[in-house]
Order: C-alpha cells, then sequence, then structure tokens
C-alpha cells in the first residue's frame, strides 16, 4: 500500500506529465498543457490550475522539467509508494 493518498496522487500527477511532455509537440495535450489564457478571472482565491500542482510536486520531489525527457530517470525519481 501507498503511504498516504498524497503520495501517490503526486505520482500519478507527475506520471501524466511526464508522458505528455514525451510526445510530440504538435500533440492536442501537450498544446494545451503549454497554452496561456487571458486572464479574465473573476475576484476571490485563484483557483488551482493543474500545473500549479505540477510545479509543487516538482519542487518537492527536485525534479525539473528537462528531466520528464528521460523517462527511466524520470519514472525513478516520481516513485512514491511501494516499490
Amino acid at each position: 500500500m501507498y503511504e498516504n493518498f498524497e503520495d501517490k496522487a503526486r505520482e500519478t500527477r507527475l506520471s501524466g506529465y511526464g508522458h505528455v511532455q514525451r510526445r510530440d509537440r504538435e500533440y492536442v495535450g501537450r498544446w494545451m498543457l503549454e497554452m496561456e489564457l487571458p486572464d479574465k478571472r473573476k475576484r476571490g482565491r485563484p483557483k488551482r490550475r493543474f500545473m500549479d500542482a505540477v510545479t509543487e510536486d516538482m519542487r518537492e520531489v527536485g525534479v525539473m522539467e528537462e528531466d520528464a525527457r528521460n523517462r527511466p530517470k524520470w519514472k525513478q525519481v516520481i516513485r512514491c509508494g511501494d516499490p
């Protein structure tokens, strides 16, 4: 079992992010991750976006975006739960 739900969620987010980053630039998923929307948000606290969570996860694990291109290293580094 995983130690806690947060570790499994972090591993899943980083795994999906790495998968998309390894695809070619024309892949729609990658295009959507890199897309910038015009800022027309309502007042109040900003909503937490997927990339905000991924950036925080990468900081906690100690990896950079460039590391996602190396699949064996990426899989080894993001592994948080059971061996």
